[in-house]
């Protein structure tokens, strides 16, 4: 589903910014960098980059930026194996407000259904019910895409 899910939003045709050059400016690029030295840093736990990671969306002037950096932190905790993932679906919320590449959104969507198959271990129906939910709503955008296009 997650592959389907992916693949069929990156053979959409995009009328939006593309998903390679969608953090050209270069401010967005500065706090991406800025963010990613920090993930390279040896033993620093997810939580202390979860809050420079906060820290950092105080400072965006943009919505593009807000979303460059949600993507980061979240793309951070999906590194980590995701050891929060109500955390990650808190900030998967909140990026897809600010993402707008197709590519981007569809990942995020992934990241969605992959915390809540992991979050409720111990229900394994609900963990299903969840999940399959996040991935039909990128599902659905992909579908709502194709018919305007």
């Amino acid at each position: 589903m997650r592959f389907l899910l992916v693949t069929l939003y990156l053979l959409l045709p995009s009328s939006s910014t593309p998903y390679w050059d969608e953090w050209g400016d270069p401010a967005i690029q500065n706090r991406v960098a800025e963010f990613r030295s920090l993930r390279r840093q040896q033993g620093i736990d997810i939580q202390s980059l979860d809050e420079c990671g906060m820290r950092l969306l105080g400072q965006c002037a943009s919505d593009i930026e807000r979303g460059a950096v949600y993507f980061e932190v979240i793309e951070a905790y999906t590194q980590k194996g995701l050891p929060n993932p109500a955390r990650v679906q808190e900030l998967v919320t909140e990026a897809l407000r600010f993402v707008e590449s197709p590519p981007r959104r569809a990942i995020l969507y992934c990241y969605g259904g992959d915390a809540s198959r992991i979050r409720s271990r111990d229900q394994q129906e609900q963990r299903i019910v969840e999940s399959v939910q996040w991935y039909g709503r990128g599902l659905r955008e992909i579908q709502d895409r194709a018919n305007v296009i």
